[in-house]
């Protein structure tokens, strides 16, 4: 009887799922192909008029663009980027302003530098780290001051780094921790962003990464007559294609406070953010 109970404890040996090795993650888009993010940005900034009087900003963007490539090497993509569509909410307890790049009737003049920016393509080189090697010079706004924004793509641009500036540029394993630095904007401001990422596990030909960051304005130009000094943290999720790098979903969670002048006087001002980032491929 000893023994038979024996031999059965042997045959229930549980199996340890296998140790995942190391992995591979770049910005690695196929050659000829299409893909497609969809960038959603929401943005509550709380500025403090005086002691009983608080401003809230609510600024809602969401952009549509798509990546063609157009060349490769075995460490750079150089890539189309074609804004497809483009989003914007902004206002406060008194006014605001609406924009849908699908719905516009191609009246309103406030809108002109938004409706030029759709269906224009610009084209740059990407590292297999994600690093801008180059970029074609920023479309320009509207210069006759009859632009809500005076808006030009810059700001855009900082915010597509969320997708770009993710890869460790080596292998990892789950548990391993890479560091990239970028710049970004942040509603009105342009922060410098200082990321750390954590590569927790990988399945079904996917990554999943952890991230946590620090965003400051400090040595970041910002735009002409204003100045903003902020500093907070991130935080957030990645999921990656292995093959390709693409950022199938993340999402990110930002804080900031601080001093902002706009109008000649420092006010204390918190800002609050939430991104999320879609990605597909396209059928060919």
């Amino acid at each position: 009887m000893l023994l038979l109970v024996v031999l059965s404890a042997c045959n229930d040996v549980v199996n340890e799922p296998a140790e995942q090795g190391p992995v591979k993650l770049a910005f690695n888009f196929a050659k000829d192909s299409t893909y497609r993010y969809s960038i959603k940005n929401n943005i509550a900034i709380n500025q403090q008029i005086d002691e009983n009087n608080t401003i809230t900003i609510n600024q809602n963007m969401t952009l549509v663009s798509g990546y063609k490539v157009l060349a490769h090497t075995p460490d750079t993509r150089t890539i189309a980027v074609t804004y497809e569509r483009i989003t914007m909410s902004s206002g406060n307890q008194v006014f605001s302003i609406d924009y849908d790049s699908e719905n516009d009737n191609g009246t309103e003049v406030m809108y002109e530098d938004l409706r030029n920016l759709i269906d224009k393509t610009f084209k740059m080189t990407v590292s297999a780290k994600g690093e801008v090697i180059s970029s074609e010079p920023v479309i320009q706004g509207s210069a006759n001051g009859q632009g809500a924004y005076h808006f030009n793509d810059s700001s855009i641009r900082k915010i597509m780094m969320h997708a770009l500036e993710v890869y460790p540029g080596r292998n990892v394993t789950p548990g391993d921790v890479w560091e990239n630095t970028y710049t970004t904007s942040v509603g009105f401001a342009n922060v410098s962003v200082k990321n750390r990422y954590r590569l927790l596990s990988v399945d079904n030909e996917q990554a999943h990464i952890e991230l946590q960051g620090r965003l400051s304005t400090d040595m970041t130009e910002q735009a002409q007559n204003s100045s903003m000094t902020l500093n907070g943290i991130q935080s957030g999720t990645f999921d990656m294609v292995l093959s390709s790098g693409l950022i199938q979903s993340a999402k990110i969670k930002q804080e900031l406070s601080g001093e902002m002048d706009i109008t000649g006087t420092n006010t204390p001002v918190t800002v609050e953010s939430d991104i999320y980032i879609m990605g597909v491929k396209q059928q060919q």
